[in-house]
């Protein structure tokens, strides 16, 4: 039954196959064997193979193998592109820092440079400081030689060919406090001259010996009798005598560790940096050509042979005056001032006491907004004077004294301001300014008063600003 089944299912195939093929060559003239399409079984029916095998249900654990391998792939690329970041963050961090230590070095050198501008500038306005009064014979000697020395943006400043002093003479009347400040700013000179390896590095080095020593001396009298003693057995030793002392000392030093030759030590820098300072004076007086004293300015041509200049006025108003005026200090952008101008007159006259003041501050223009900074401040500039003179003896009838302003003949930066009086017990007086316009508005604290016998006479410069 079973073989009849199957014969009968062939034969319907067979039968429904043969009516398709019939039906195709009746409609279309095509049979299995004669096509265009070289199709043998033209006439069965299609079926999508690979859509059935796509349909078909895939292997989980396949699935999940190619998504492990995918996040794996992905998991490897971000650390590639986190190590690649991390590199690059690196070599950013190394050129910036190496800039900034660059950058750094240049701005600690701008700082020391701007020591050295503000003692020449200092003691181009009769400001001086005591390392000023340290730096004068260094800043003079590069100005004689023709050195490009500091210089400021109204042009190249110019000093004087005057005496220099003695450090050990300007250190002498210093107390502890100006003494320390003496000794920072020989630090910084000696580290500046260090930096640019310029001739003066042992006369700084030497400078802040002494200035050591003189705090020294203030703050300890133990070693009294001792260091004397070593002092006088350095008396007129050589520099190559006390260098090979020093290098016996040192060796009894690591030999022996006793403080005695510690201190031996000590009085041997102290005597070395003698000698160098020594020899930098020398220096200073052959290279140093003085200038003679600048006469007194615009004075008439048919003026009387020259006279002694006077003496100051010691009757008991003008010294309570004067202790009176010192008595109020001041402020705190003001300092005192004397750049007195000698003059002559006869032994008979006396000058007035008096006690001036100059004003200085910062100027924030945008050059030095751009160089400067609160913490390193440029250098101060002249912003105006209170002149105070004393003349308690006038006669109550006479007129008050009066002011003019005569050229500077060896500096156009300066004028002279003679403070002219009208007549006996008084002499004139002078004294050196910064050349000037000044403001007249007593809004802008100009005061011009002679009242109970004191001139007054104060004044602030013009400040010009840019205006587009």
């Amino acid at each position: 039954g079973v073989v009849v089944a199957r014969g009968c299912a062939r034969t319907m195939g067979e039968r429904g196959g043969g009516k398709k093929r019939k039906k195709l060559y009746e409609e279309m003239g095509y049979t299995n064997d004669n096509n265009p399409f070289g199709d043998s079984d033209l006439g069965r029916k299609f079926v999508w193979k690979k859509k059935s095998e796509k349909a078909a249900p895939r292997d989980d654990r396949a699935v999940v193998s190619e998504i492990e391998k995918v996040r794996q792939r992905r998991v490897e690329r971000e650390a590639a592109m986190a190590e690649m970041e991390r590199v690059r963050e690196e070599e950013r961090r190394v050129r910036d820092q190496s800039a900034f230590a660059d950058w750094e070095v240049k701005e600690e050198e701008f700082a020391l440079r701007q020591t050295k501008v503000r003692s020449l500038l200092r003691l181009a306005s009769d400001r001086a400081e005591p390392i000023d009064e340290l730096a004068k014979g260094v800043l003079l000697v590069e100005q004689a030689d023709s050195r490009r020395g500091p210089s400021v943006r109204e042009g190249e400043v110019r000093l004087r060919a005057t005496p220099v002093r003695d450090p050990r003479d300007v250190l002498r009347g210093l107390d502890q406090a100006a003494a320390a400040d003496a000794l920072r700013g020989a630090r910084a000179f000696a580290d500046l001259e260090r930096r640019s390896r310029g001739d003066w590095l042992e006369y700084w080095t030497s400078v802040a010996t002494i200035c050591e020593r003189h705090l020294e001396d203030g703050r300890s009298s133990l070693h009294g009798a001792v260091a004397g003693d070593l002092a006088r057995a350095f008396e007129g030793k050589s520099r190559a005598e006390l260098e090979r002392t020093a290098r016996d000392v040192e060796a009894r030093r690591a030999a022996d560790g006793n403080n005695y030759w510690d201190r031996v030590a000590t009085e041997c820098a102290y005597a070395l940096a003698d000698v160098a300072i020594d020899e930098a004076l020398a220096t200073f007086r052959s290279k140093i050509a003085l200038e003679p004293d600048s006469p007194e300015p615009a004075e008439p041509e048919n003026a009387s042979r020259r006279q002694p200049p006077a003496e100051r006025d010691a009757s008991a108003a003008a010294v309570r005056m004067e202790e009176r005026e010192r008595d109020r200090g001041c402020d705190e952008d003001e300092e005192l001032f004397a750049g007195e101008v000698p003059l002559q007159a006869a032994s008979a006259l006396r000058k007035p006491r008096y006690v001036n003041r100059v004003k200085t501050g910062f100027e924030w223009n945008k050059y030095n907004q751009t160089h400067y900074s609160p913490e390193e401040p440029p250098p101060k500039i002249v912003q105006g004077y209170k002149f105070n003179l004393f003349y308690p003896d006038l006669p109550p009838h006479s007129k008050p004294p009066t002011y003019i302003t005569l050229p500077c003949p060896d500096d156009p930066d300066f004028v002279v301001i003679k403070f002219v009086s009208p007549g006996p017990p008084y002499a004139d007086i002078a004294f050196k300014i910064v050349n000037q316009e000044w403001e007249h508005g007593q809004r802008r604290g100009y005061r011009s008063l002679f009242e109970r016998g004191v001139l007054q006479l104060h004044f602030n410069f013009k400040r010009w600003r840019y205006r587009r």
